[in-house]
């Protein structure tokens, strides 16, 4: 999803469709209860387009199969959530040493991981952010003088040596400002999967702490899907994918805090491209899983091509599949079976023998 300036851009070169996309985009538009860093207002625009989505994302979470590795997993993202924050280690490091990190990148990752596991054994809310917060810092973090007692008490800057990306909120302000994203978690009738892109975006806009604020904000946004039923979310590394496209996941960030309308009354907030972004951040990491988590056999390989040749209408059961896996009853009844589990398949036990269809999704 294009941000609204780039379909002026686009407007401008005379491109009708933009046009007519922008104008959309404006009707099909609801106002959040979130205010912007100088008193913005904040929507989310093209919300029929999002729900849309959010369904297509559905249906393939459905068939997102039930992880064995989920605490390698829960490893594997807390790595990439670090590293996005500048830890420099590796995964096959972490697994010897997660239990006694040594230096400051290992310890980064290790409280990551803890401060993960954390937030699936309880809901994240205004009452135990800083504890989540202490476990994903503790001993390394920077801008010690401004942690506060429970949000940052100074000032922070987002950027580089060279240059201010994001001037966050001013202190005096942290606190309103997180007691209505809270409020919204709690009150919104919005689907789960966009509240909780919405609470990623305006944590990282708000930055309640002085460091680790990136880690915090990942971590709480998937332990909000988790409880709110997306309990397979534990198996799908979003930090992972997000690691692979750092400038991307920057961009998307700085274009969404620019202010729309800045010479007119209203002054505004589109957040939508940044939902839109973590939709495929969502869906890549749940195709990452589904290919990690299914590493066929060879059996099953000859089966699904067997029935792929014959389309969506193919139906096979074990005797059926016995001569095309050359294996025993109880073996190609194993094969089958775990192609069900993984989402490949469907079983129809309303009759004798089983019938194996092809998932009409997939």
């Amino acid at each position: 999803m294009d941000t609204l300036e780039k379909l002026d851009y686009r407007i401008k070169a005379g491109i009708k469709e933009a046009e007519a996309e922008k104008e959309k985009r404006l009707k099909d538009r609801i106002k959040l209860p979130l205010q912007g860093l100088n008193g913005e207002k904040l929507y989310l625009t093209g919300i029929e387009y999002l729900n849309i989505r959010v369904n297509e994302l559905k249906e393939i979470y459905i068939n997102v199969p039930a992880s064995q590795r989920v605490s390698s997993v829960i490893l594997l993202d807390a790595h990439a959530s670090a590293t996005i924050e500048g830890a420099r280690t590796t995964v096959e490091r972490m697994q010897h040493c997660l239990q006694a990190p040594e230096t400051k990148d290992e310890i980064m990752v290790a409280n990551t991981f803890k401060g993960c596991m954390y937030a699936y054994e309880h809901k994240i809310d205004g009452n135990n952010i800083r504890e989540l917060w202490d476990i994903i810092v503790e001993n390394v973090f920077d801008n010690e003088k401004s942690a506060g007692t429970f949000y940052r008490n100074g000032m922070v800057y987002v950027g580089n040596a060279n240059q201010v990306i994001h001037t966050p909120a001013k202190v005096s302000d942290i606190q309103k400002m997180m007691d209505s994203l809270f409020a919204f978690v709690n009150d919104t009738k919005l689907d789960p999967l966009i509240k909780s892109f919405v609470f990623h975006f305006y944590f990282i806009y708000v930055h309640p702490f002085c460091d680790g604020n990136g880690r915090t904000a990942r971590t709480i946004n998937s332990s909000q899907l988790y409880f709110d039923g997306f309990e397979k979310i534990k198996s799908i590394a979003m930090a992972t994918a997000i690691n692979r496209d750092i400038t991307g996941y920057y961009k998307v960030i700085s274009d969404c805090e620019k202010v729309i309308d800045k010479k007119k009354k209203e002054k505004w907030i589109d957040i939508s491209p940044f939902v839109d972004y973590m939709f495929g951040i969502f869906e890549e990491s749940m195709t990452d899983t589904a290919l990690a988590d299914n590493i066929l056999t060879e059996p099953q390989k000859k089966i699904l091509d067997k029935m792929n040749k014959v389309g969506l209408k193919a139906e096979i059961t074990v005797s059926n599949a016995m001569k095309i896996t050359k294996l025993s009853y109880s073996s190609t009844g194993r094969a089958l079976n775990k192609l069900a589990n993984d989402g490949y398949l469907t079983i129809d036990n309303s009759k004798r023998p089983y019938i194996y269809r092809l998932y009409p999704h997939l």
